[in-house]
């Protein structure tokens, strides 16, 4: 084969193959990476949704929590001012009319 046309084109085929094929695992190398890397993002993004509704339940959950204690407040607040208005009332009944004093 050696000093003949015929094997030098085949071992530059043979040559060219081989390049072609580094050339594709390199490529194929850095699909992987680029794939890694994506991937990677992916799972970060994903962690950080879960967070998020994590924190979204909980806040809808003390929402409700203040809700219900901003109620039990208002009513505590009516109860206690009707009940203010109910003993003033009854305090100005039990008590003698304040007689007016006579101006000379």
């Amino acid at each position: 084969m050696a000093g003949d046309a015929d094997g030098a084109r085949i071992l530059s085929r043979v040559s060219l193959a081989w390049a072609k094929a580094a050339t594709a695992i390199v490529r194929a190398t850095e699909t992987e990476k680029r794939a890694d890397a994506a991937q990677a993002k992916v799972k970060d993004l994903r962690d950080k949704v879960e967070r998020a509704k994590a924190l979204l339940t909980e806040t809808e959950s003390r929402k409700g929590q203040l809700t219900t204690e901003i109620a039990r407040a208002e009513l505590a607040a009516k109860q206690a001012s009707g009940a203010s208005v109910e003993g003033e009332k009854k305090r100005l009944e039990k008590s003698p009319p304040k007689k007016q004093e006579k101006r000379p």
